[in-house]
């Protein structure tokens, strides 16, 4: 068994969004083992179970998913993971992933494989809620897929909106502000909206 810190180092979006289209065509088919989430409750936050198998791929697992989101105090992410896959004819654990980042490019792979089919048109103006980490993986996962033109941003956290603003500094932004957290957004003129 190997343990991998950073599996999502360097990823080609463009495969990650057609490994998630097939899996989610297997899905579609009745070709997948994928039980609820389950979840146990805490004061703080929460954790949920993922296991899942997926016999065409010949791959199983399961990914146990943290969400606190006061964890930004104390340094940390407020969503981890690790993902263990498991031989589906021994049972043995093959792998013990970090799949903290691994998360973000999975959730936003499946939003970029839904714009990709369900968009109208291929140059889109995109809107985003939200500007941490799910965000930034979004835009990226979504480019893959779609051309975007502009992007418009809403966060509680101005910095952090600067910040994504900055990392994404090809793309054309509108920051709509922060007003007593009410958002005020013409949704009517998005072609793609994302919740991150």
């Amino acid at each position: 068994m190997r343990y991998y810190p950073d599996p999502a180092q360097s990823p080609d979006l463009k495969v990650i969004n057609n490994a998630i289209e097939e899996a989610f065509a297997e899905h579609g088919r009745g070709n997948v083992q994928m039980p609820p989430k389950s979840y146990i409750f805490f004061d703080r936050g929460d954790f949920r179970t993922m296991p899942a198998y997926i016999p065409s791929l010949n791959i199983a697992g399961v990914k146990v998913v943290n969400v606190h989101p006061g964890n930004r105090e104390h340094g940390l992410p407020a969503v981890m993971a690790l993902l263990i896959i498991i031989d589906p004819e021994t049972g043995f654990p093959s792998a013990i992933l970090n799949a903290t980042e691994l998360t973000d490019l999975r959730t936003a792979a499946a939003g970029a494989v839904a714009a990709k089919y369900l968009s109208p048109k291929k140059s889109v103006v995109m809107g985003v809620i939200g500007s941490g980490n799910q965000a930034k993986a979004q835009i990226a996962a979504t480019a893959a897929e779609l051309d975007i033109e502009e992007i418009r941003i809403w966060s509680r956290d101005k910095k952090n909106a600067e910040k994504l603003c900055e990392f994404y500094s090809e793309y054309e932004w509108y920051h709509i502000q922060n007003r007593r957290n009410r958002l005020k957004m013409n949704f009517y003129k998005l072609d793609e909206m994302y919740l991150c």
